[in-house]
């Protein structure tokens, strides 16, 4: 069985949602997605479950919120561009 990596994952969502390395959050979701599907098969240890789930959660708002305002910044400057 695997080693869990809650804690990892965790410590990157947070480390992007402060916006010290906002290209963590996508990595965040990522590795939380893949752990989570893991932990569901039996083939990963299920004791930080909650810490990957935070930290999955934390990228994927980031991540959507960065883009988010990355293509409202895109269509704010085409609109006035015009």
């Amino acid at each position: 069985m695997d080693p869990h990596r809650g804690t990892l994952i965790l410590v990157f969502g947070l480390l992007s949602l402060l916006g010290i390395f906002l290209p963590l959050a996508p990595i965040a979701w990522w590795m939380g997605t893949v752990d989570e599907l893991k932990m569901e098969e039996g083939t990963m240890d299920s004791s930080g479950r909650k810490a990957t789930e935070v930290g999955r959660f934390l990228g994927m708002f980031v991540t959507i919120v960065v883009l988010v305002f990355l293509l409202g910044g895109l269509l704010l400057n085409l609109f006035l561009a015009s």
